[in-house]
């Protein structure tokens, strides 16, 4: 019943602080929050930049923490992702009338913290900030249960590291009957190829050559549960 009652709370809190700014000329879409992102290891809320105008716009976004416990970080992604020194995105993303920018991911990492992490995301464009909009992040690891991640017992290794044209992906034991999958994402999060497995321990070799050259994260998913993910660079 406590556990409820918390979940409750923390999504009233979250539904007002969310809708309770209005930009004129962009809104907040889809939004996800407080879920587990086994490739930056954090606990993640995204959601999709609109452009409610008749003209592209260029927008920014800035972190501004309401309450982190000692010893946690949060960064986020907005074209690239930065690290946690990065307020203010350098660089500004662009939506075309009636498009979104849908590259948005903010973290908060508790390094084992457990209190409630309160985050806000400030979007405001590039040539007036004033036009803004508000999106708060509530981030509690007892309801992601972010301690307590069921990860995967297998292991993977990726050689060469970096990689020109080929990858190639080491893994042993898989539970494969679940039906299980290696997935290469790219840095903002985006499932880029997925590897159905149908072995124990083998070899997946994977052409790079069609990739742009750059970091991406590759993990394995079996039976309901998720590797933290493992960084491989690929130069051409």
């Amino acid at each position: 019943m406590k556990n409820f009652l918390r979940s409750v709370t923390l999504i009233c809190i979250f539904l007002f602080s969310s809708l309770s700014l209005f930009s004129q000329s962009f809104q907040i879409e889809n939004v996800v929050s407080n879920f587990y992102d086994p490739l930056q290891d954090a606990i993640a809320i995204k959601g999709n930049i609109r452009n409610l105008t008749s003209e592209p716009i260029d927008v920014l976004v800035k972190s501004s923490p309401q309450f982190m416990p000692q010893g946690s970080i949060t960064f986020f992604c907005w074209a690239q992702c930065y690290n946690p020194s990065v307020i203010v995105s350098p660089t500004a993303l662009t939506a075309e009338p009636n498009d979104v920018i849908t590259e948005f991911h903010g973290y908060y990492r508790n390094n084992g913290a457990t209190d409630i992490a309160t985050i806000n995301f400030i979007f405001f464009l590039q040539n007036n900030p004033n036009d803004s909009l508000l999106l708060t992040g509530t981030f509690d690891p007892a309801t992601v249960g972010i301690n307590d991640i069921n990860l995967t017992t297998s292991t993977l290794n990726a050689f060469p590291n970096p990689a020109n044209d080929k990858l190639t992906i080491s893994y042993k034991n898989v539970n494969f009957n679940s039906g299980a999958s290696i997935e290469l994402y790219n840095m903002l999060g985006v499932k880029i190829s997925n590897y159905e497995i149908r072995q124990k321990d083998g070899n997946l070799n994977i052409p790079t050559y069609n990739l742009k050259a750059g970091v991406y994260f590759y993990i394995i998913r079996e039976a309901g549960k998720t590797s933290k993910a493992n960084r491989i660079t690929i130069r051409h």
